[in-house]
C-alpha cells in the first residue's frame, strides 16, 4: 500500500487516484500523537480540558500551556505539533486585536476560526511547503450562545456541542456519541466535568487529572483553572 502511494505523497499539491491528499492525511496522523484535548458544552457555557504530559520529572510544569487565550470571550485549545500550533495562535491573535481595535467589539468566532482555517487551507495548495500538524478547538461564547468549533489540517472546519482531539481521540468521540441530545441544555458544569474526567481517565491507563489544564467559558469571559482549584471552583 506504501509503495503504491509513494508517487502521491511527495507533494502538496498532487491528488492520489482515489482523490486524497496523502500529505493531509499524514498530518492529520501528526495531530493523534498529541495529548488528548476535548470540549463540551453545558447549560451557560463551554468547558475545556487538556491533558498535559510531562516528557520528563525536570520540566518546569508551568511552562507547558495547552489552551490559550484568543480574546476576552474566546480561548483554543491545540493537539499536533506544539511549533505549528504557536504559529496559529499568534495569528488568531493578531486576528482579534485587529478587530478590535477597528471595530471595538471582540471578533465574531466564526470569523476567526475561517481566517485561521483559510490560512492553513493555503498550505495545502503550493509546492514547496506542508500542511500544519495541528488540530484546534475554538471554544468562546457570544451574544447568549456558547461555540465550540474543531479545525483540521486540510483547513476544514466544524461546529460541535462536544467534541475531542488528539491522542485516543475516535474511542474518546464514541464516548461523545453516547450523550443525549439535549445535554448542552441540562448538563450543569459539574455534570460535564464529571462526564469528561470518566472518560479521560477510561482512555488512559496513566492518566493523572493533576496534569489537567482546565478553561469555562461563560458570559463572554473566561477563567481557567487547575484541576485542584476547580474542583473547588464546582464545590466538590
Amino acid at each position: 500500500m506504501h509503495q503504491e502511494n509513494s508517487q502521491y505523497d511527495m507533494t502538496i499539491t498532487q491528488f492520489s487516484p482515489d482523490g486524497r491528499i496523502l500529505q493531509v492525511e499524514y498530518a492529520r496522523e501528526a495531530v493523534k500523537r498529541g495529548s488528548l484535548a476535548a470540549a463540551i458544552k453545558y447549560k451557560g457555557g463551554v468547558l475545556v480540558i487538556a491533558d498535559r504530559q510531562y516528557q520528563s520529572i525536570l520540566m518546569e510544569k508551568s511552562s507547558k500551556k495547552k489552551i490559550s487565550q484568543i480574546h476576552s470571550n474566546c480561548c483554543l485549545v491545540s493537539s499536533g505539533l506544539v511549533a505549528d500550533s504557536r504559529v496559529l495562535i499568534d495569528l488568531a491573535r493578531r486576528v482579534a486585536a485587529y478587530n478590535f481595535v477597528r471595530y471595538a467589539e471582540p471578533i465574531d468566532i466564526n470569523t476567526l476560526v475561517t481566517r485561521v482555517s483559510n490560512v492553513k487551507r493555503s498550505m495545502t495548495q503550493y509546492g514547496g511547503s506542508r500542511p500544519f500538524g495541528v488540530s484546534m478547538l475554538f471554544c468562546g461564547t457570544e451574544n447568549g450562545g456558547a461555540y465550540i468549533y474543531e479545525t483540521d489540517p486540510s483547513g476544514a472546519f466544524k461546529e460541535f456541542h462536544a467534541t475531542a482531539i488528539g491522542l485516543n481521540v475516535q474511542g474518546a468521540k464514541e464516548m461523545l456519541f453516547e450523550l443525549k441530545e439535549d445535554f448542552a441544555e441540562k448538563n450543569t458544569i459539574k455534570d460535564s466535568f464529571d462526564f469528561l474526567i470518566n472518560m479521560f481517565s477510561k482512555l488512559d491507563e496513566k492518566f493523572e487529572p493533576e496534569n489537567l489544564e482546565i478553561c469555562i467559558c461563560e458570559n463572554d469571559t473566561l477563567k481557567s483553572f487547575d484541576y485542584g482549584d476547580f474542583r473547588e471552583h464546582i464545590g466538590g
